[in-house]
C-alpha cells in the first residue's frame, strides 16, 4: 500500500444494487463487481454537508446522504474541517469545507447533519 494522504475510511455492506451503511443510511452502487463487506475510502473535500432536515428524501443516483452528528469543528483560515460521527462507524469522519465568500452555512457540535457522498467519488480499499 501507498500514500493515500488524508481520507475516510467507512464500512459498507453491498445489497443487491446498494450499499448499507448501516444505521447511517444506504446509497447507490459505485461500481457493479463490488460484492460483501467493503472498506471504501473517500478524501474529506468530496464530502458536503447539509443539516438533517435539509437533505433531499430521494438520493439522485450518484448523490447521498448519510446521517451523522457533528463532534468538532476546526477553522483553519481558508476552510473549516468537520469531524463528524456517522452511527455504526468506527472512527470520525473528517468534512472539509471551502471558507469563500457566501460559503453555505456553518455547523455547530450537536448538529444533525446530513454527509453527502458523490458515489463516484469512493474507492475500494484492499483488505
Amino acid at each position: 500500500a501507498g500514500f493515500i494522504g488524508e481520507t475516510n475510511l467507512l464500512q459498507a455492506q453491498v445489497q443487491g444494487d446498494v450499499l448499507d451503511f448501516g444505521a447511517a443510511g444506504r446509497g447507490p452502487l459505485a461500481d457493479a463487481t463490488w460484492q460483501g463487506a467493503l472498506t471504501l475510502a473517500v478524501r474529506p473535500e468530496r464530502l458536503h454537508l447539509l443539516p438533517w432536515a435539509s437533505v433531499p428524501t430521494q438520493a439522485s443516483t450518484d448523490c447521498f446522504y448519510l446521517n451523522a452528528t457533528v463532534q468538532s469543528v476546526v477553522y483553519m483560515g481558508h476552510d473549516t474541517r468537520y469531524n463528524v460521527q456517522l452511527p455504526g462507524q468506527a472512527v470520525l469522519c473528517q468534512v472539509r469545507t471551502q471558507n469563500a465568500l457566501g460559503a453555505h452555512q456553518t455547523f455547530q457540535i450537536g448538529d444533525a447533519v446530513g454527509v453527502g457522498i458523490d458515489a463516484r467519488a469512493l474507492r475500494r480499499v484492499a483488505d
